[in-house]
């Protein structure tokens, strides 16, 4: 994938986010009204910072025979309504040919429930295992333009805490999408 595909899936993603960004851009307070009815909906309210634990694999189809990774992240989202939120995440990928770290800015859509859509842009450090040890035809770190696209749900634990199972898909330019699948632990404040 080009970079300038990129920056166009990014510009669709900040597009189509841009319907729900009025009530955060304004930064209207809530009315007693509209609380009275969420209420009695038995709607929660949202904490507006949220950090996160991913534990989940990297399932690539960079061959005939995919290969899947143990994937380790951190997330945190910064809420600035019920329904829209900006997420810094890092993961790390670690497999037996190498590792790779994967930093990302998601605009993150809560359009109902604990149903979360995510997409951003991002980077790929990727350290061959070969050039790590000092071998022979082993490739230096490379830095790749990414974009992620991915759904969760996040089920409450108590008042502050979430189990969310998420699927992302990872476009890395030069290589083929990669499935990111797992679960995310987090704690709300």
């Amino acid at each position: 994938m080009t970079s300038s595909r990129m920056a166009r899936l990014s510009a669709a993603a900040i597009l189509s986010a841009s319907l729900f960004l009025p009530e955060a851009a304004l930064g209207q307070a809530e009315t007693e009204n509209a609380r009275g009815a969420r209420e009695e909906h038995g709607d929660h309210e949202f904490h507006k910072n949220g950090v996160f634990l991913f534990l989940g694999g990297t399932t690539e189809s960079t061959s005939d025979d995919p290969t899947t990774s143990f994937t380790l992240g951190v997330e945190y989202e910064r809420r600035f309504s019920r329904r829209v939120g900006v997420a810094v995440a890092a993961e790390a990928v670690l497999s037996g040919e190498g590792r790779e770290a994967l930093f990302g800015l998601l605009l993150v859509l809560h359009p109902v429930g604990g149903l979360g859509l995510a997409a951003g842009p991002g980077m790929e450090i990727g350290k061959d295992h070969q050039a790590e040890h000092g071998e022979e035809g082993g490739d230096d770190t490379e830095v790749s333009a990414a974009f992620r696209v991915g759904v969760l749900y996040d089920f409450e634990v108590g008042s502050r805490y979430t189990i969310a199972p998420a699927v992302f898909i990872d476009f890395i330019d030069g290589k083929d999408p990669a499935l990111v699948w797992g679960v995310e632990l987090g704690v709300g404040f």
